[in-house]
């Protein structure tokens, strides 16, 4: 192997003219631009659906997380309400013992506060269900009974053609 001095000149050349095609064009052209431009645009169409549909969802989500929330609430405050009760009388066991009674009493109030709104809300969802049922009877009958008129239709059409082609009809003498 030969050693080659440092200093010495090197007869070693680069074509520049053939090694600019080789470049990454990205870095020539507005390829990076486009990447900017299409996350922005992505971001900008995020927004605005964003801004579109956010009130719904946020409305449906509200309304659920504050029922979910009055909820846990509801079955919490006995327990507390309990447990400090219990504290009171006497502190350790009698914490325990209060936490326990309020927990039961939460749960029995949970349990009677569902049968009441199921009691008072049944008519109203009955009848959500009833008219419900009867549009997708009626749309599903609609639709069935325009195909199967469209299947008679076609069929008769096809025996028509049949008899007419082949003669199989009654002939009728004037």
């Amino acid at each position: 192997m030969d050693v080659i001095d440092p200093l010495q000149k090197s007869d070693l050349s680069i074509d520049w003219d053939a090694q600019k095609w080789k470049a990454p064009r990205y870095s020539t052209d507005d390829e990076a631009f486009r990447g900017v431009f299409r996350g922005a645009r992505g971001l900008v169409v995020f927004g605005l659906t964003v801004k579109a549909v956010g009130p719904a969802i946020d409305r449906a989500l509200t309304r659920s997380f504050l029922t979910i929330a009055g909820r846990a609430v509801a079955s919490m405050q006995p327990e507390l309400y309990g447990a400090v009760a219990g504290t009171i009388v006497d502190p350790g066991v009698g914490t325990v013992t209060g936490w326990f009674l309020g927990a039961g009493a939460g749960l029995l109030f949970d349990y009677a506060s569902n049968r009441v709104s199921e009691r008072l809300g049944r008519g109203e969802l009955e009848q959500a269900s009833n008219e419900a049922l009867k549009a997708t009877i009626d749309e599903l009958s609609r639709a069935l009974e325009r195909d199967l008129f469209q299947t008679v239709d076609i069929w008769f059409d096809d025996t028509s053609a049949i008899i007419a082609r082949n003669g199989l009809g009654k002939k009728v003498e004037r």
